[in-house]
Order: structure tokens, then C-alpha cells, then sequence
């Protein structure tokens, strides 16, 4: 059968106002979703300039009218607005009750959607020459004596909606080889249904059929070239603008902020505030070493007074979430949880046998992990209640707890024991495994860290003469989380007070009683940066917290405590707020 196409010269068009959408697609939903929704896409895409999204919008209902006849309205709104309908005609569409509806619609230019009440003197032909056939299944048989359609040959066609309503013979589009064994691709791949594609486009766009193709196919090599150049150029700045700045980035120290404190009686030459929590919204916890106080200066300089415990606050550790705090003071053999806003004291948590000794920081669910002075180690909750996670058998002397941190990689905790080193807790079972065995006497575990999700490093006290009791010698190993590749890092002779590692790095900071705070890179064993007591006050305590993007390190001192901002410079001198892997 020959199949006519006949484009009109000019574009038919709606007004301005009115129309919404270049074409409304009506189809069958049972048979041809795939079909019309490759159309939708590629009428849209065909003959587009880079810089556009579209060259025309089609509007194609992907909801099922028979399940949710409430859509009836929306779909007439959507009719309304377009300047052509296109039909996917078939035998299923010809029955479907829906497709039928829409072309009624669409003749009678909204006078008539009920076909059974369809009057041929509603037709509106400005609205027929709008109607652009897209045959899919069946057949459409024209008869030039009768000038209607050949209703006895004609399946694919409503004839009930149809009948008459052509003047002259329509042209469409035959896409029956769709329906073919061989499942075809429905893109640019595809050649006769990219001339599918044109030729529907022809009338829609107002243009000829060479034009369009010319169009299409200049824009097309001009969008992929344009899409490559942006791919290497993004690229290329990539590395340029954030892999190679960052990988040579260094840190700088600055100081953001000082605060005044009430000064209150110390112990010989210890230092009146020996612990120092922050948070990561910028609020820091201070807890005195002599009378149990602990104050709160917030991010705006105000300052709260949480009274409660008694003798050496020894931690604090914030729950932002819950904006709580919890304090432990080796003295009074007790925790308190504050709530640090109103300062009202929320839970008293007494040690259930011995004294709290150390804690983790805090979950984000809300759960701190403390030791006790008789190695056991219980999960305390931001609701005050306990549970014991593991308790070290009588006949095991390891010594104290000395650290916990929190090992998510594991799955578990990480302890330091006192006279055994580092060790891996199970939180399903609560079993125990040491990471480094070392049975010597002259050696002295103080507290260790979890770098990254591969590394720990470890403060230790060792003797170096041999036989001797007396531990002289101040080091930070290193090893991996297996218990592997432990190797020394800097000896001091003065104690280290704490480790704090950067989250997703490898890099953490030590601090010593000589007022030293430098940063390690746990990978290869490079100092990165220093901080030393000419630059700041002397430094017997300090915390680190993320504000933000930015590291935040708190010096305590006999009556002030500083406030100090880590960043990064890059090469061009652009300062990045975090600790780059690459270093």
C-alpha cells in the first residue's frame, strides 16, 4: 500500500496564549507505552540546539484513565492547550473507550467527548488537518470515491469518531515493522525510526523534511562536540582546581576566639582546667581540676555554670543532638547528664562498682561507652539508663582502661589497657582480643586512637636502660587496626596528654605536657604540622571538635581558654576547611 506524507508549508499554530504543548500523543496504554514514549522523547530532542532543553514540548499522559477516570479533566486541560493531536493508531486504540474520547474532544474542539453523541455538523476541520495518524498496528484503508476512509478494510481507526470526518486523504506515518519477532531500538541507532521521527516532525515544526534533517543532524555533532570539550575541561579543572591543591595543601593555625574564666585554687603545679570538651556547633565544656565545676561558653560567648560534681572533672563529652552533656569527675565516683541550655541536671549516674574512669565520645544515637577503674566498661544512654558491654575476668591483670574509642569499621570498641596495650571489643559478644602483645614490665599504655579506618596509633611510656622500673622514654606508635606494621613514630620527654584523629583521613594530633600539639600523617609517618607554646598559652589540656567544615582546637589555661581554627592553604592560597587524604 503506498503511504502518502504530505506536510503542509507552514506551521499551524494555536495562540500564543492558549497553547501549552506543540502536540498531545493519544495511544493505547495496553499496547503501544514504549513506542509512544520514544517518540515523546526524540520529537523533543530531534533538530535541538545545544543550548536548549527541547525543541518542542509534547505533552504524552503516562497514567491509565480506565483505572482513575478522575484524570478525565487534567487530560481535556492538556488537549485544550495543544496545537496538534497525535494518534498512535491501532486495533487496541480503536477500541479503547479513552482514545476514542480524546480524538472526539479534539475534532469537535472540546464541543462533544462522548462519541455516541458525536453530531458530524460539530466537526471542526481546522482541528481534523491538525490530527497527524501514527499507524502501529491493523490497518488504514483510504477509498478516493466515497473521500472517508474504507471503514470495512480500516481497523485501526475509531469509525464511529472518524467517519466523515476527513475531507481528503491524510497522510501518516506506517510503524507496523515495529511490531516485528526483532525487538528494535527506539533511538538515534535507529535510522527508519529516525525518519519516523522527521517526518512526524515536518508538520509540528513548520518546516521541510530536509531542512529538519539538516538541522538535526549539524546540531546533534555540535552538541556531542560540545559535550566532550565540556567533559575534558571539567576534567582537567578537577585536578587543577581541587586534586592537586588539595593533595599539596598545608595547615595553618589561627586564633578565632579567647574567653575569660573565673580563676579558683590549684593543686600545686597542676593547672587550674584540665578537660576541655567542643562541640561541633562551636560550644565548649570546661571542668575545673580542683572543685568540680563545669562551665559552658557558647558559640556566642555566653556562658552557663553546670554545678554538680565534686574534685577533678577528668571528661566531658557533648551530645549535640540532644544538646546534652556528660561530665564524669574521678573523685565523686559519679557522672552527671545536663542539659546544657537551662543547665538543669537531667540523670546522676553512680558507677555500679569502683569509680568511671574514661569515656568515648558520644554516638550519634545518643550513647557514651565509659570505663571504670576495675575494667569494665558499660553503654550509657542519653535517658540515664546503663548496660554492661564487657567486664575484664578477675584472674586478667591488664591493668586499667585507660582510653575508648569508637572503631566503626570493627564494629566495636577500642580500649587501652594500662599494662597490655591496645585491644578490640566485640559489641555483639563482648569478647576481647589485644591488637600489639607486649608482656614487658618497662612498658606503660596511656591511651590510643582509631586514624582513619586502617590505623591506630599509641601513646605509650618505655624505659631505656634495661631492667630498669623507671619509664623515661615517651612514644606514639603506630600500626593498622589488625594488630600489624607497628612502628615508632617521635619519642618526648614529656607525657602525652591526648590523640585526637581527623574523621576520614589520616592524619591526628598529639599533645604533650611540654605544650607541644603536632600533626602526624598515620600513613607514612610525616610530621605535618606543629603547634607550640611560643605560638599559643602553654598548653596543659585541649579538645578538638568540627565546627562546621573547620577543626576547632580549645586551649584550657589558669584563667582563659583559647579557641583555635586548622585550615588548609592550597596552592593558589585558597583555604580548604578539612584535612585532605592526599597529604
Amino acid at each position: 500500500m503506498k503511504e502518502p506524507v504530505k506536510a503542509e508549508s507552514q506551521r499551524i499554530t494555536v495562540s500564543a496564549k492558549s497553547r501549552r504543548y506543540d502536540a498531545f500523543i493519544s495511544y493505547s496504554t495496553e499496547l503501544d507505552t514504549v513506542l509512544a514514549r520514544a517518540l515523546e522523547i526524540h520529537l523533543e530532542r530531534f533538530a535541538k540546539p545545544w543550548f536548549r532543553l527541547r525543541s518542542i514540548n509534547i505533552f504524552r499522559d503516562e497514567t491509565s484513565l480506565a483505572t482513575n477516570p478522575g484524570l478525565w479533566p487534567a487530560i481535556v486541560w492538556h488537549l485544550n492547550g495543544s496545537a496538534f493531536l497525535v494518534v498512535l493508531a491501532s486495533e487496541s486504540a480503536a477500541k479503547s473507550k479513552w482514545v476514542r474520547k480524546e480524538i472526539c474532544h479534539w475534532i469537535t474542539d472540546g464541543a462533544c467527548s462522548d462519541p455516541q453523541q458525536l453530531d458530524r455538523s460539530q466537526i471542526k476541520q481546522d482541528k481534523v488537518k491538525r490530527v497527524l495518524l501514527v499507524l502501529t498496528e491493523g490497518a488504514i484503508v483510504w477509498d478516493d470515491t466515497a473521500c472517508d476512509f474504507d471503514w470495512l478494510l480500516t481497523t485501526a481507526l475509531p469509525q464511529e469518531v472518524l467517519s466523515g470526518a476527513f475531507h481528503n486523504e491524510p497522510s501518516w506515518n506506517d510503524l507496523r515493522w515495529t511490531r516485528g519477532p526483532a525487538k528494535e531500538a527506539f533511538d538515534r541507532t535507529n535510522e527508519k525510526f529516525m525518519q519516523a521521527v522527521a517526518k512526524l516532525s515536518v508538520p509540528i515544526r513548520g518546516l521541510d523534511i530536509k531542512s529538519l534533517i539538516r538541522t538535526d543532524y549539524r546540531e546533534h555533532k555540535k552538541t556531542k562536540r560540545i559535550a566532550w570539550i565540556a567533559y575534558v575541561a571539567s576534567a582537567i579543572l578537577a585536578i587543577l582546581t581541587v586534586v592537586l591543591p588539595i593533595a599539596m595543601a598545608t595547615p595553618h593555625w589561627s586564633k578565632v576566639a579567647s574567653f575569660d574564666l573565673p580563676e579558683v585554687p590549684s593543686y600545686a603545679d597542676l593547672p587550674t582546667y584540665m578537660c576541655v570538651a567542643v562541640s561541633g556547633t562551636g560550644d565548649i565544656a570546661i571542668g575545673s581540676a580542683t572543685n568540680g565545676n563545669v562551665r559552658v561558653i557558647f558559640s556566642d560567648g555566653s556562658q552557663n555554670l553546670l554545678p554538680g560534681l565534686s574534685g577533678y572533672v577528668s571528661h566531658l563529652g557533648f551530645a549535640e543532638s540532644e544538646r546534652c552533656l556528660l561530665g564524669i569527675a574521678r573523685d565523686s565516683k559519679g557522672a552527671i547528664l545536663w542539659d546544657i541550655d537551662t543547665g538543669k541536671r537531667l540523670f546522676d549516674i553512680a558507677c555500679p562498682s569502683g569509680s568511671w574512669w574514661c569515656m568515648s565520645r558520644c554516638l550519634k544515637s545518643g550513647r557514651w561507652y565509659m570505663a571504670t577503674d576495675e575494667g569494665t566498661v558499660w553503654q550509657i544512654g542519653i535517658d540515664g539508663t546503663l548496660s554492661k558491654v564487657f567486664s575484664l575476668p578477675h584472674d586478667e591483670d591488664w591493668g586499667r582502661i585507660q582510653s575508648i574509642d569508637i572503631c566503626k569499621s570493627m564494629n566495636g570498641l577500642i580500649v587501652c589497657f594500662s599494662d597490655r596495650g591496645p585491644a578490640t571489643i566485640n559489641l555483639h559478644d563482648g569478647t576481647v582480643r589485644l591488637l600489639f602483645r607486649d608482656n614487658r614490665d618497662d612498658v606503660h599504655y596511656w591511651m590510643c586512637t582509631v586514624v582513619g579506618s586502617r590505623w591506630l596509633a599509641v601513646a605509650l611510656d618505655e624505659s631505656t636502660r634495661p631492667g630498669s622500673s623507671v619509664l623515661d622514654k615517651r612514644s606514639i606508635y603506630v600500626g593498622s587496626l589488625k594488630g600489624e606494621n607497628l612502628r615508632w613514630f617521635e619519642s618526648s620527654s614529656h607525657f602525652y596528654t591526648t590523640i585526637v584523629a581527623f574523621p576520614a583521613s589520616n592524619l591526628f594530633l598529639t599533645h604533650d605536657q611540654g605544650g607541644e600539639v603536632n600533626l602526624w600523617n598515620a600513613r607514612t609517618g610525616e610530621k605535618v604540622h606543629g603547634l607550640t607554646p611560643r605560638e599559643a598559652m602553654h598548653l596543659r589540656m585541649f579538645a578538638i571538635a568540627f565546627d562546621g567544615n573547620s577543626q576547632t582546637l580549645c586551649v584550657a589555661a589558669k584563667d582563659s581558654i583559647e579557641k583555635w581554627q586548622l585550615s588548609w592553604d592550597t596552592l593558589w592560597g585558597i583555604p580548604v576547611p578539612f584535612a585532605p587524604r592526599l597529604k
